[in-house]
């Protein structure tokens, strides 16, 4: 296309034209446009550099350079105006240029005189046609003939052929996340006159009905970039690849895509973002797709490539964006394992010799008029993603047709497609799904032939129905919801596998699913039953009301494991128990939040990159089952703990038969689905409960803006001490109009008069209980470490609104007399010096006192995991007051009120001067190794700190860490140095009264 005209002429018009411009009153840069749209015609011949400014509107540069012969494009410019100060991109045009640069292959910036040429996000070259000399536009000649060939040359260049899948995924992404920013602009920007618009309004009717604009854009933008993937694969072509040709190379297997990609063809495609999709397909028709293939095999090792690939392209397109849409790959050693064990208990609990291959037949009737007949074993995941399980299922059943090619063609055909179901809500994951199935089984030998499409269907699974909002989007994903719906209503589902999402700030709060939900909930009488609302939960019920509407079959998922012993699950355990007649629960726990560790203390991690503990649940229910009466299920336990290698490695490497299974005893009536053992529970329960004890209580406080509202210096108003963590006192802005959650009706009693109070937790996780806290203070909400509630705080005086000063004990009054009948002592509200009395303090204190009690706390410690705490009555007054000593003790000292603390603690120096900068934290041993440095930075350290100390847990914390961490980046002041020695001294005091106690 070299030109072997000088254009000089023209592009002498073209400055003339410009300083026309420019000499008008209040140019702009839109005023330039038509020059040098001009002078591209004539310089660029086979080249229509099209400017429109609908599309510039939603994020497109000023000019696409399009083919005249396939209207494909091949280059942008972005124009700024004349004397731009930041056409290098540095400053105020960065995030645009590099948005540009980053996507799109060859782009030019100009302010329409200096034109800087970037290929592949670098600048390769820049020519400057004019200056301006005393307000008027020069002409530079000698440049002109480089500003021709350059241009001519950009042009003609074609992009370079990608064979790499690490540059593909890198591409696709960039080019993605600048389509996701044309799309979100062409919605809020074109007053919904759009075919996006229509398209989201849809997608909110039938799918996610809170999607926001920009939400809606990733996720289309994702769905084209994938979609079109699959179609190249199936391309054989390099130079005819384009938009309208992926519609016809769509497999038919996925009637949804395919038609969606007619739409994304069609001529009327909206201008403002038919340039973008264009583009992203030029640089499909760069690739080399066979060699991608043969890499993304390469480098993938175990996993499925099309999988591995996806995630580094979303890796690559929004990191953040993967782990909020809960995109990851369900390790193959986990779907492995689940999927045999599905195979294994057809054959075994179900006698179907074939299992999961069985191919006999029932009849149904759907309604009275109707009967079919179907497929026994009906096989759906409800939250398929990427068809990790489908792909499984798929190759498991092929083994058992290796030597049989010639039958496998029509298996295929009349008895595997029928019965493999899948449900997804979102459409990129959805089109890879109906990728990964449609490639392997091509791969196994099977020819698709027909219009028999993959029973996949983008549909919600959480809802029964949907209405047709009109639009064409609208009526192919009411096509999908018809023949989804078919399978939600009439279709009798025996197994039911996958890996349910897991987020309890969810959409999915249809009608249907949260009345579904009511059989968890029933009775039980909790503050807070949010965790029984996360997604993972709904899909559980949907599972078992599949199970339940058959009449027979098999729920196995990998999920969140919080439902296996969390407390206000057990209504959701007992509905399970029974419902099914066996229930295996392999536990994988890998729990970063509880901060797990295998019972020899080494390392346990989780098989997924998440730090939620997980575990494989498998629910299994047989129509021979006669005893019907509540919670009559076996359940068989078994922990793996490990690195993830190891559990992997076991795994693959093992079956259903073979896991060394304990069976449970469920005596307990929270029908907890792990070990427990309750031995002692008549004599526990004996003892009063503290929220029984103290009847006024709330959690801590929530500010939801702790950055703006909590402080270590004291706010000009509304300022108030506040008890953040365990010995970290700072100051909050108590302004009820900006804490979100202040709990004020219990919180009051500590600002209106002098108090103290317990904080307590319901329910921990860890083996070494520890959640028992002293406050006089309003107290944070994460006052203690819980991934199973927040701690509650219990004021010992409750204080009149309206009589100031007066104030009356927080406790329960039956209870008190219970304690003053065994101890034959009098109760006073407040306290005297009156012997043959006791009083509110001495309660606590007494309670403090057990409730530190190694050998309790021992003896105890699965109750303490469970619930609020039960003390023993006292026996005497005499072993009452000797606790309550101790208590006192424990009392003082953890409101650094306690003697010891008041005087120069000289135990723990801080010896070497410098900066004081909290930095770089450690506790390093000295010689006898029972005693170290607890180091705040390279040269600054605390001394002869105790390794108990440094190692002491209060409210799953470690105060001697844990206060110092939280003042990292911070300059110790004389106060703090002095606070944490204090800290040092009452940790090891309460060591050493803690054994004191059980003496």
């Amino acid at each position: 296309m070299t030109s072997t005209r000088n254009h000089a002429i023209e592009i002498t018009a073209y400055i003339a034209e410009l300083n026309r411009q420019y000499a008008s009153p209040k140019p702009t840069e839109h005023s330039y446009r038509p020059a040098l749209a001009q002078l591209l015609k004539e310089l660029l011949p086979q080249v229509n550099p099209s400017n429109e400014q609908g599309r510039t509107e939603c994020g497109a540069p000023d000019y696409v350079l399009l083919r005249l012969k396939d209207n494909i494009p091949i280059a942008y410019i972005e124009a700024k105006d004349i004397g731009d100060p930041d056409l290098n991109g540095q400053n105020k045009n960065k995030e645009q240029f590099d948005r540009y640069k980053n996507a799109l292959d060859s782009i030019i910036f100009t302010d329409y005189l200096d034109f800087i040429f970037c290929k592949q996000g670098s600048v390769v070259e820049s020519v400057r046609v004019g200056e301006i000399n005393n307000g008027r536009i020069a002409p530079i000649r000698n440049a002109f003939d480089k500003f021709q060939s350059l241009i001519e040359a950009f042009a003609e260049s074609s992009p370079q052929t990608i064979k790499s899948p690490a540059s593909l995924a890198n591409i696709m992404a960039n080019k993605a996340r600048l389509m996701a920013n044309v799309f979100e602009e062409s919605l809020t920007k074109l007053n919904g006159d759009s075919t996006l618009t229509g398209q989201m309004t849809a997608f909110k009717s039938y799918l996610i009905h809170d999607i926001s604009a920009k939400e809606f854009a990733d996720l289309y933008a994702q769905t084209i970039a994938y979609g079109l993937f699959a179609a190249r694969i199936h391309d054989t072509s390099i130079d005819a690849f384009s938009r309208k040709s992926a519609a016809e190379l769509i497999p038919k297997t996925n009637p949804f895509l395919r038609n969606l990609f007619q739409t994304i063809a069609g001529f009327d495609l909206d201008r403002s973002i038919s340039w973008i999709v264009d583009d992203l397909a030029q640089a499909f028709r760069a690739t080399d797709i066979s060699a991608v293939l043969e890499g993304i095999g390469q480098t993938s090792k175990h996993t499925d490539p099309l999988i591995h690939f996806y995630e580094d392209f979303l890796t690559a397109y929004d990191p953040m964006l993967r782990k909020s849409r809960g995109v990851w790959y369900t390790p193959k050693p986990v779907v492995k394992f689940i999927v045999s064990a599905v195979d294994e208990i057809l054959k075994t609990e179900f006698k179907l010799p074939k299992g999961l291959a069985d191919s006999s037949k029932i009849r149904i009737k759907p309604d009275k008029n109707t009967q079919l007949e179907v497929h026994k074993v009906q096989i759906l995941d409800p939250a398929t993603g990427t068809g990790t399980f489908l792909a499984e299922t798929v190759r498991q059943i092929n083994e058992q047709y290796k030597d049989q090619a010639g039958a496998w063609q029509s298996y295929v055909e009349q008895n595997l497609i029928p019965r493999l179901n899948a449900f997804e809500i979102l459409m990129a994951p959805y089109a890879m799904a109906h990728l990964k199935l449609d490639r392997l089984l091509a791969e196994t030998g099977y020819i698709h032939k027909g219009n028999q499409r993959l029973r996949i269907f983008l549909t919600n699974s959480l809802e029964e129905h949907h209405p047709d909002t009109g639009t064409l989007f609208a009526q192919f994903l009411a096509n999908e919801a018809r023949e989804a719906n078919s399978v939600k209503k009439n279709c009798p589902v025996m197994v039911i596998m996958g890996n349910p999402p897991y987020s309890i700030s969810t959409s999915n709060k249809g009608e249907w699913i949260n009345n579904q939900l009511q059989d968890y909930k029933k009775g039980l009488n909790e503050k807070n039953i949010q965790p029984l609302s996360d997604d993972f939960i709904k899909f559980i019920r949907l599972g078992q009301y599949y199970i339940e509407k058959n009449g027979e079959g098999i729920l196995a998922y990998i999920s969140n494991n919080s439902f296996i012993d969390g407390l206000i699950h057990r209504q959701m355990r007992k509905s399970l128990l029974e419902v099914f007649d066996k229930i295996y629960i392999l536990d994988l726990h890998g729990n970063a939040k509880r901060k797990e560790t295998s019972p020899d203390g080494s390392k346990d991690e989780n098989v997924f990159d998440i730090q939620q503990g997980v575990s494989i649940n498998i629910f299994v229910k047989t129509n021979t089952k006669t005893n019907k009466k509540a919670h009559s299920a076996r359940v068989f336990h078994y922990d793996l703990f490990g690195k993830r290698d190891e559990k992997y490695s076991f795994l693959s490497n093992t079956s259903l038969d073979k896991v060394p299974w304990s069976e449970l005893a469920l005596k307990d009536d929270r029908y907890f689905f792990v070990p427990k053992d309750f031995e002692l529970k008549d004599e526990y329960e004996a003892g009063f409960k503290i929220d029984e004890l103290f009847p006024v209580n709330s959690s801590g406080v929530t500010t939801h803006d702790d950055s703006n509202l909590v402080n270590f210096d004291p706010f000009d108003k509304n300022n108030h001490q506040y008890a953040y963590r365990p010995f970290d006192i700072r100051n909050i802005n108590y302004d009820l109009k900006k804490v979100v959650r202040h709990r004020y009706s219990v919180m009051k009693n500590f600002i209106l008069g002098s108090n103290i109070g317990l904080v307590i937790s319901r329910q921990t996780t860890t083996n070494t209980w520890s959640h028992v806290q002293i406050i006089k203070e309003i107290n944070d909400r994460r006052i203690h470490y819980s991934n199973k509630g927040a701690p509650v705080s219990c004021p010992l005086f409750l204080y009149s609104d309206h009589n100031v000063g007066f104030r009356i004990p927080n406790l329960n009054i039956e209870i008190v007399n219970k304690i003053a009948q065994i101890i034959k002592l009098g109760f006073e509200p407040e306290k005297s010096s009156n012997k043959n009395k006791f009083a509110p303090i001495d309660i606590l204190d007494y309670v403090y006192a057990v409730l530190h009690s190694p050998s309790y706390r021992n003896k105890y410690k699965e109750f303490l995991k469970i619930d609020f705490p039960r003390v023993p009555y006292p026996t005497s007054a005499t072993q009452f007051h000797h606790l309550a000593k101790f208590g006192s003790e424990l009392r003082l000292l953890h409101l650094m009120d306690h003697p010891e603390l008041q005087k120069i603690i000289r135990d723990y120096p801080f010896p070497m001067s410098g900066d004081n900068m909290v930095d770089r934290l450690r506790w390093e041993a000295s010689i006898d190794s029972s005693t170290g440095k607890v180091w705040i930075n390279n040269t600054q350290y605390f001394d002869k700190v105790p390794l108990t100390v440094w190692e002491f847990y209060i409210g799953g914390y470690r105060p001697a860490q844990k206060w110092l961490k939280d003042r990292k980046g911070r300059r110790l002041a004389f106060e703090d140095i002095e606070h944490y020695q204090k800290i040092i001294t009452a940790l090891e005091k309460t060591d050493e009264i803690m054994r004191k106690i059980d003496e």
